[in-house]
């Protein structure tokens, strides 16, 4: 019971694409055939989102591991085992990100499509659309938060936060196409992969927990603190060179970076305040 509890969800991911895709080209296994039976469900979802895009300018940012990180900076004072969890997740999330752009290069709408068939946002091109490095992303962090906060599933309670966890991921996720740069099937191989990437970095955390108990010592706050104030300031350089309605997310994350980097700075200014000092 405990590994289908683990894997379902990835695997019904991956399989759901790979049944859609033999069912729908009969087979015949190709890039363009991947693509292109796609087109119609790529246009309608585009197109019936369209008025809501600069929302969606915004919530896909949400998929951007150097927006995400600070916008949940706050988790590393109430548990840092979720960003242990999301660190040691980067190695197979990369993993399955890169390699398998790299392996399907699959073209991305804008590098396929005439724009006057579909509501284009984003200008993204490029043979690498398989799968979402933003959907990974997000369902990577997703996964390790709720394993992490919830690591088995005993009430029905727990079952609907997992539930709305992932819907949450999902409309994020969604963004993807909603900004006209990937393909519907791209989101839900990456939600599976994601899933796996997350996995294994809360197993890695609960494997070895000596690299990240330090974490929460108040001595060694002050590292992270002044990462996530450097991280801050580095966004806040970005925005006042150029700002524009696209950029709430980021302000949002921003301010919340800079805000976990001040608390954490002082709760280490005053463990070293208070410790006794030896003649």
């Amino acid at each position: 019971m405990r590994l289908i509890y683990l894997f379902w969800f990835p695997l019904g991911c991956l399989l759901s694409v790979g049944l859609t895709v033999l069912w729908l080209t009969e087979g015949d296994l190709s890039r363009t055939n991947y693509w292109s039976i796609q087109v119609g469900w790529f246009a309608t979802i585009s197109q019936a989102l369209y008025p809501w895009r600069i929302f969606f300018e915004n919530v896909t940012q949400l998929g951007d591991a150097l927006v995400l990180l600070p916008l949940i900076s706050v988790l590393i004072v109430y548990r840092p085992q979720i960003w242990a969890g999301f660190f040691g997740a980067i190695p197979l999330g990369v993993l399955l990100s890169a390699g398998g752009k790299y392996l399907a290069a699959i073209p991305r709408p804008g590098a396929v499509l005439d724009p006057s068939i579909y509501t284009a946002v984003g200008g993204i091109k490029g043979y690498h659309s398989f799968p979402s490095g933003h959907t990974i992303t997000i369902f990577t962090i997703m996964t390790v938060i709720l394993l992490v906060l919830i690591p088995t599933i005993q009430r029905r309670a727990q079952f609907s936060l997992f539930v709305f966890g992932f819907l949450i991921a999902s409309f994020i996720a969604l963004s993807r196409v909603a900004v006209g740069v990937h393909w519907p099937l791209d989101l839900v191989a990456g939600a599976g992969l994601g899933y796996l990437a997350g996995m294994s970095g809360v197993m890695l955390t609960k494997r070895y927990q000596h690299w990240w108990h330090w974490l929460k010592a108040e001595k060694n706050q002050f590292i992270f603190g002044t990462i996530m104030l450097a991280w801050s300031c580095g966004h806040f350089k970005r925005l006042l060179r150029g700002s524009d309605n696209t950029d709430i997310i980021v302000w949002i994350a921003a301010t919340l970076g800079l805000m976990t980097s001040f608390y954490l700075l002082y709760r280490s200014a005053q463990y070293y305040l208070k410790k006794p000092s030896f003649q």
